[in-house]
């Protein structure tokens, strides 16, 4: 098994979104990984899978369930990373993700190579790029 630089969690309804970004960020050395739902590291039986997680992606995009108390309750479990999509943009909603932990945000409609270059930042910001 190829051995990745860390893992980037997307936590998505969708599927659109990940593969583009498993097939870019796994040529620069990063595994990506898909979850329809977000999981706490404290949660998550593979303690090793939560120890490589160096960002999240989470696509706050209808129909995610919840999405403002996962970005709330990410940030009270861990310090990793952590890049919201918002479905439009819209000043409060913005300002609200913020609030509640997230590192950067990006509003629909998602432009992927925009989106690889916000995650190459923030893990510039990190030390992990």
């Amino acid at each position: 098994m190829e051995r990745t630089r860390g893992e980037i969690l997307v936590v998505s309804q969708g599927l659109k979104l990940a593969e583009p970004l498993r097939l870019q960020l796994a040529a620069e050395g990063w595994g990506v990984r898909q979850l329809r739902q977000f999981v706490s590291p404290s949660d998550q039986a593979d303690g090793k899978r939560t120890a490589l997680m160096v960002l999240v992606v989470l696509d706050l995009q209808p129909p995610m369930p919840g999405g403002l108390k996962t970005c709330q309750e990410l940030r009270a479990s861990s310090s990793v990373p952590l890049i919201a999509l918002l479905p439009w943009a819209d000043p409060d909603l913005t300002t609200t993700v913020l609030d509640l932990g997230a590192d950067d945000c990006l509003a629909g409609p998602i432009n992927p190579r925009e989106l690889i270059l916000r995650i190459r930042a923030v893990l510039r910001r990190a030390g992990d790029y």
